[in-house]
């Protein structure tokens, strides 16, 4: 009888330490999962401020094709929309929403010089020509922008 209570106080020896290392991988599983799960949540929060930064310059440059008219609203928009995006992306997309503001400002000059030279028919000629060629610009820009955008908000790779 005494070997039996010797066994069972080793039994429970064994099993008294064996549960602190059991408890010790346990939690370091949950704290690996809600790391995971950090990572996940921060890759959405990402990608969606991301999608809303490509949202915003899509718009801008509809605005640019189908309004008839430029406007400083547009701009500032645009502005407010893609103000955290050298936060978010690389150089390449930032370079691209540096280039399509440029074009809209080009636009913006366009437009004022036109009003400044409504009654010299071959200077509004010109500036009408200049203003096709700008709008066409912002439509090849519209097809390239999915372009641009696509390798920041590929979540493939998830």
């Amino acid at each position: 009888m005494n070997t039996e209570l010797h066994i069972a106080e080793q039994i429970r020896l064994w099993l008294t330490a064996l549960s602190t290392p059991a408890l010790a991988a346990f939690a370091g599983w949950i704290a690996l999962q809600q790391y995971r799960l950090q990572h996940y949540r921060l890759r959405l929060d990402l990608s969606q401020r991301r999608f809303a930064v490509f949202v915003a310059t899509r718009n801008f440059a509809l605005t640019a094709v189908t309004k008839l008219q430029a406007s400083d609203e547009a701009l500032l928009a645009f502005d407010a929309a893609t103000a955290e995006a050298p936060f978010l992306f690389g150089s390449d997309v930032t370079e691209y929403l540096s280039a399509l503001r440029e074009g809209y400002c080009e636009l913006l000059a366009i437009a004022d010089q036109r009003q400044t030279h409504e009654n010299d028919a071959a200077e509004s000629r010109r500036l009408g020509s200049d203003w096709a060629m700008r709008r066409q610009w912002f439509r090849d820009e519209l097809k390239r922008a999915q372009d641009v955008f696509r390798p920041s908000l590929d979540l493939s790779k998830a």
